[in-house]
């Protein structure tokens, strides 16, 4: 039941901004008759499926791209999962970290994140990322960076629903042209609950909870 009351109340907080995000919400009742089924519901995104299976929506936010509402789960494979957003938009994380996106403009091809992952299971320490973009000649370039990951404490964060207070460990990388720097709300069990993580330059992050 509890579940169930955040995942209703999530998607009302989220299609609250439907113009920001783009996105159809539950509108009110219209002069002449009901508001018509939404483009949102008809992809799986109406009340009914997030309250049915909240645990198949994120929420997300794109600054950059004016994105603010829901992602649903449409492929897993083990820990790599990926989402698609009510615009079309689509981001794959694995084990929560971003690996990938598609349809965000300059989007992340892929990403190698596995020395990322140990260094947060392991309480911090340094590694080092590769994300492979498209250039300007439709080829594949790899940016390489260096990155500490560090353990910062506690901190209660906003879920967009409710508050809860996790692990914060950041993830600061640099190469000789960009640097960035990632943050990771994770749970006891060592679950990525909430991230911002790095796209690219013009894309910049990618924030994103579980409901």
């Amino acid at each position: 039941m509890i579940k169930q009351t955040v995942a209703a109340m999530a998607l009302m907080a989220m299609t609250g901004c439907s113009a920001i995000s783009g996105a159809a919400g539950m509108v009110g009742n219209v002069v002449g008759g009901p508001a018509a089924p939404s483009m949102a519901d008809s992809l799986g995104f109406g009340p009914d499926d997030v309250v049915a299976d909240p645990d198949a929506f994120i929420l997300v936010q794109v600054s950059g791209r004016d994105i603010a509402g829901l992602a649903r789960e449409v492929n897993a494979n083990g820990d790599v999962r990926t989402w698609i957003g009510e615009s079309g938009y689509s981001i794959t994380l694995d084990d929560g970290l971003l690996v990938a996106t598609r349809g965000l403009g300059d989007d992340l091809i892929a990403a190698n994140t596995a020395g990322v992952r140990a260094a947060l299971r392991n309480g911090g320490g340094t590694t080092e990322r590769q994300h492979d973009y498209i250039d300007a000649l439709d080829q594949i370039r790899t940016e390489t960076y260096d990155c500490a990951v560090v353990r910062v404490g506690p901190e209660e964060v906003d879920l967009g629903v409710r508050k809860e207070t996790l692990l914060l460990m950041t993830e600061t990388c640099q190469n000789q042209w960009i640097r960035f720097e990632n943050r990771y709300f994770v749970d006891n069990t060592g679950t990525i609950i909430a991230a911002r993580q790095f796209v690219s330059q013009t894309v910049a992050y990618l924030r994103n909870n579980s409901l």
